[in-house]
């Protein structure tokens, strides 16, 4: 990764023109972004990543938005090695970057299927307060479309019961040896009242590696696919599980997307 040059603005944030999962973003004289376009289905967005400041790692940050589209909404995400997520940095909530942070990822997603068409003016700065908007220094920096996984990645290697955890890739997480005993890597999510799914994409032995999310003290995991509904917003507990008595050494990446909000009428 190319190293980022001298910090000057107070924003700290990078991102430039992009263009993915039905939406377009151009960056307006002023150097902030203009979105626009019609995602297919929502939790569809943009996302730009760079380098971590050396000046932000373990300090006290603000993400802000002071102008969005309507139908948008957007985070941050702190990042470590093999882009393990370390933080989610939401609008107007002072957060600590992690010292071992490697990479920053902006993401910007349609909430709707209606036309998106309107500006963008975040910014990411120290301290526990907010500011007036200036333009960060790095308004060219490439983004890119995605459908936005909210699975929290576990903070890896790690090994339990016998099963040693690595990121094989971006997402793919490799587990290798005898289980033990039930348990696996645990992490938590905060979701909104919606309708959601959990898939393992790249599964290579469903049976004894799955991934499982506990909510309202019922178990959904990706060995059956069953789509569940959050009524209630909160955090919730994700697991990478490897079957006890097993032996694997097998990859899975979690996939938990938003099928519907909450006031859709296929939930339920």
């Amino acid at each position: 990764m190319t190293p980022p040059p001298p910090v000057a603005s107070r924003n700290l944030l990078a991102y430039g023109p992009a263009s993915g999962s039905g939406l377009t973003a151009t960056v307006n004289e002023d150097g902030s972004l203009h979105l626009a376009g019609d995602a297919p289905t929502a939790n569809k967005g943009l996302r730009w990543r760079w380098e971590c400041p050396d000046t932000a790692k373990g300090q006290t940050v603000i993400y802000s938005a002071a102008q969005f589209p309507d139908g948008t909404y957007s985070y941050l995400q702190a990042r470590g090695t093999n882009l393990s997520l370390l933080a989610t940095l939401e609008p107007g909530k002072p957060s600590v970057i992690p010292e071992d942070t490697v990479t920053l990822e902006l993401r910007i997603a349609a909430s709707t299927t209606n036309p998106i068409d309107g500006d963008l003016r975040a910014q990411l700065e120290l301290g526990a307060t907010a500011t007036d908007w200036t333009r960060p220094d790095n308004t060219g920096l490439e983004g890119g479309g995605t459908d936005l996984n909210l699975y929290p990645l576990p903070k890896l290697p790690a090994t339990r019961n016998g099963v040693a955890y690595t990121y094989k890739s971006e997402g793919v997480i490799h587990a290798v040896g005898t289980c033990t005993a039930w348990g696996g890597i645990d992490s938590e999510v905060t979701l909104q009242p919606g309708r959601y799914s959990l898939a393992g994409s790249v599964g290579t032995d469903r049976q004894n590696l799955y991934v499982q999310i506990t909510v309202d003290g019922k178990h959904y995991n990706t060995m059956s696919t069953e789509p569940f509904t959050i009524t209630t917003a909160g955090t919730y507990s994700c697991c990478v599980i490897a079957r006890n008595g097993s032996t694997v050494d097998a990859d899975i990446m979690p996939v938990l997307t938003a099928i519907s909000d909450g006031t859709s009428e296929t939930d339920g």
